[in-house]
């Protein structure tokens, strides 16, 4: 199914950011800017250590300018989610049928994980501005989100706790986004800004 573009779309390969931008991190950019072992899988492919490059180098211009960068605490759990799997896949290398269950209650792997965790959310506190805005608990309006455009649970938390605080700018990677209203998407996914350059939403700053 197509992606029913709502959004403006801004490139991070050509945009410079501004000292006025207000930038909302996605858990995406967050893993690929903060995990460690976010590229160490073998399942990873050469275009994700290319985005991965793409989004930290924008982080870095972007604070370099001194823009405003922030996150959603909803990443919390996102992050701590996509960390488990991967450390269970990491894992899985040595003792390919354990499950993750089975992989959760060993201690001393439970402790790695939540290492990896901490770590990961201390660099994000420190390429932010340490806010992490709040879950909304407006229930209505995430049923309307989520029945107008085709995001997962977690996206429609982060766009929500994004508007709440006024903010616009989303860096993210993922193209679902696309289809949220009011927002300037900055990524490099490449579909993305394809459809947008053909439906007139590619925004050039």
């Amino acid at each position: 199914m197509p992606i029913n573009l709502r959004a403006s779309v801004v490139s991070v390969r050509d945009d410079q950011p501004r000292s006025s931008d207000v930038f909302l991190l996605d858990t995406n950019v967050l893993y690929w800017t903060c995990y460690e072992k976010a590229l160490s899988l073998a399942s990873q492919q050469e275009q994700d250590s290319r985005k991965a490059s793409l989004y930290s180098a924008y982080v870095n211009r972007a604070l370099s300018v001194g823009a405003t960068l922030t996150k959603c605490i909803v990443s919390l759990a996102e992050l701590a989610h996509v960390i488990e799997r991967d450390e269970w896949e990491i894992f899985r290398c040595s003792e390919p049928e354990i499950k993750l269950k089975d992989y959760r209650h060993q201690l001393d792997k439970r402790r790695e994980v939540v290492e990896q965790f901490q770590m990961a959310w201390l660099l994000a506190e420190g390429i932010t501005d340490q806010r992490s805005l709040p879950v909304v608990t407006d229930a209505h309006g995430l049923r309307e989100t989520l029945q107008l455009a085709a995001i997962d649970s977690y996206d429609v938390f982060i766009y929500h706790a994004a508007r709440s605080a006024q903010i616009r700018q989303i860096l993210t990677d993922d193209a679902d986004y696309g289809e949220l209203p009011d927002v300037q998407i900055f990524t490099a996914n490449s579909k993305l800004i394809d459809l947008a350059r053909k439906q007139g939403k590619l925004i050039r700053r």
